[in-house]
């Protein structure tokens, strides 16, 4: 157990200092009872094992409303510990004089002496909870001076208090940092009606839901609901969980379902939500079957989205779209003021809103000892993904057709389509003609072409693939997303 003074934080052994620095704190309480440190002196604590961080569950969970996320609440972090810890789970709370908890983090450690925050890819934050930032950055001064040799701190949000308190600290006591981007959330502010929601949105975003609405409810009937505990709430979840195994999740092997790990952490945790009263489980069903579900949670003036997933079965009627609306529609009724996403910016949730909130991982290295890690991740695995990314753009997807006679031989592609005579993949990626040319005049392909009217689509087939001919490139005229077409233009045309 370490024992703190009122200003530093130093490990004992007993009664043994272990690890001192001299002239670095004003008083060093050396006790044997840790609760009497607390109220004597104030100042941090580490506790490692559950059982201590099961005793600061009220006053954790009112600290973490601070800086409201599911990540963050006590019911996630014991549940997630419980299901992926590794070792001792470790707790370092900083006390007022008074003995009322003021911040607190958890790790867990890490091979070779290393200390690693309380998440991995189901986290979409970690950080330490704390009354204000005064609290914060004294709980980071503490955590710096641990005897660690390096600390990985993953899902931080950017920019914000534990960023900033946690670099700093970290640097004052020599650690090397190394800071690497990750997910951009989705969040969207609720106004105070829905149809003042969707006033901002498209018309064809506002078309398309109502369309695939009225899709859904000619096939069966549509219900949506929300389940926030009780006898059913397993029941609900075995559906959810149905549906989010349903397609690609189960085919890449990351469906709840295909961990046991998983299930037990997701189940746990609705339960924790449900005994709080902030579970909010949303399924929308076709006919009394689930086609589509969200696990998520209302803090303070705020909902998140956990877990989502739709049945592919019925991808084409979009029920993950009408579930979305129909969740923004009964969390605005049920007077939250913002809506976060959570995890990375994916494509349907920036249909709804253009706002994110970036993570990053925060990565501190300190002594001789560090410096294969440190070298890894800042030099040597950056350069392996490059390599990866540069030899999967190489690498040939199939050989080219043989070549024709011309474009009246079946070898004019579909509108949208690589118009080279090579295979689809092998060139590029490509939108709609003028789609990108249009919207962007001055974007230029990097085999020379520039877009803008002299590109734009008009006229018959023909005209446009000769038009695009002269610039040695065989595409349709739109924005390149890998290397551009190496392969010969045809004769005939």
């Amino acid at each position: 157990m370490f024992v703190v003074g009122k200003q530093r934080l130093y490990p004992l052994i007993g009664r043994r200092l272990r690890h001192f620095i001299p002239g670095r704190t004003d008083t060093l309480v050396a006790v044997m009872a840790v609760d009497d440190v607390v109220k004597s002196a104030g100042g941090v604590v580490v506790h490692h094992g559950e059982e201590a961080f099961t005793r600061y569950r009220n006053r954790w969970d009112s600290l973490s409303e601070r800086s409201p996320s599911p990540f963050l609440t006590h019911g996630w972090l014991l549940a997630w510990w419980q299901a992926f810890g590794r070792g001792q789970m470790m707790t370092v709370a900083l006390h007022g004089t008074d003995g009322a908890l003021r911040a607190a983090a958890t790790f867990q450690q890490a091979p070779l002496g290393g200390l690693a925050a309380t998440a991995n890819d189901h986290s979409g934050d970690w950080d330490a909870v704390a009354e204000d930032d005064a609290a914060r950055e004294e709980l980071w001064d503490a955590i710096a001076e641990l005897d660690i040799r390096y600390v990985t701190l993953r899902h931080l949000r950017a920019g914000e208090g534990s960023q900033r308190a946690a670099q700093r600290a970290l640097g004052r006591d020599g650690f090397r940092i190394h800071t690497v981007a990750g997910n951009r959330s989705p969040y969207v502010e609720l106004p105070d009606t829905f149809d003042e929601l969707l006033g901002g949105y498209s018309r064809n975003l506002r078309s398309q839901l109502g369309r695939r609405r009225r899709q859904l409810e000619r096939e069966g009937e549509l219900r949506f609901r929300v389940t926030t505990g009780g006898p059913s709430l397993d029941g609900d979840l075995d559906a959810l969980f149905r549906v989010e195994a349903s397609g690609w999740k189960a085919r890449e092997g990351s469906a709840i379902l295909g961990d046991p790990s998983s299930e037990r952490l997701y189940r746990q945790f609705a339960h924790a939500l449900a005994a709080e009263g902030r579970l909010r489980l949303y399924l929308l069903e076709l006919g009394g079957t689930a086609v589509a579900g969200d696990l998520g949670c209302a803090i303070g003036d705020t909902g998140f989205l956990v877990k989502t997933g739709f049945d592919e079965a019925w991808g084409k009627l979009s029920p993950g779209l009408v579930l979305r609306g129909e969740v923004l529609r009964a969390s605005i009724e049920e007077g939250l003021r913002g809506y976060d996403f959570l995890g990375p910016d994916d494509p349907y949730k920036l249909r709804w809103t253009e706002d994110v909130r970036p993570r990053v991982t925060v990565r501190g290295f300190r002594g001789a000892a560090a410096l294969p890690g440190m070298t890894w991740h800042r030099a040597v695995r950056p350069a392996l993904k490059r390599a990866r990314r540069e030899l999967a753009a190489r690498r040939p997807r199939g050989d080219p057709p043989a070549p024709g006679p011309g474009p009246r031989s079946g070898m004019i592609p579909r509108r949208g389509r690589p118009a080279c005579w090579a295979s689809p993949t092998s060139c590029a990626r490509w939108r709609s003609p003028g789609s990108a040319a249009r919207s962007s005049p001055s974007r230029t392909h990097p085999c020379g072409a520039r877009g803008g009217s002299a590109l734009r689509s008009r006229g018959s087939i023909t005209g446009r693939i000769r038009r695009a001919s002269s610039t040695g490139c065989w595409t349709t005229l739109a924005r390149s997303r890998s290397r551009p077409c190496s392969f010969p233009r045809p004769t005939g045309i």
